[in-house]
């Protein structure tokens, strides 16, 4: 499939031309690599939305606290975890909300 970029690179070139399609193919590219980076993590996230989704209808969150994702593998049950990532929810649930943006844009190619 050749892009507007190859055409570009490949034809002969006009003096003045019109960036619009170039932008709006670079921007396509841009959402595409984000979702292929995600794609390894992808299963994670599921993990940590289900346990967000878990906290929140289980406990009753106080106002003003700030409730976090605790991420990490412990060696036996009862024993926290040697390493760990602590993802504060309110910037997990800005994370979920603009990789579906993205997700949402690439499948409409919108910019």
């Amino acid at each position: 499939m050749k892009t507007i970029y190859t055409k570009l690179l490949t034809g002969p070139q006009p003096a003045v031309f019109d960036l619009l399609p170039l932008i709006t193919e670079y921007l396509r590219c841009l959402r595409q690599l984000c979702l292929e980076a995600v794609k390894p993590q992808f299963e994670r996230l599921v993990l940590c939305a289900h346990y967000f989704n878990v906290v929140t209808a289980t406990l009753q969150i106080p106002a003003g606290a700030i409730p976090v994702i605790f991420v990490g593998e412990s060696v036996a049950v009862g024993v926290p975890p040697s390493r760990f990532e602590v993802i504060p929810m309110e910037q997990f649930k800005y994370i979920l909300l603009k990789l579906n943006l993205i997700r949402e844009a690439s499948e409409t190619s919108q910019i």
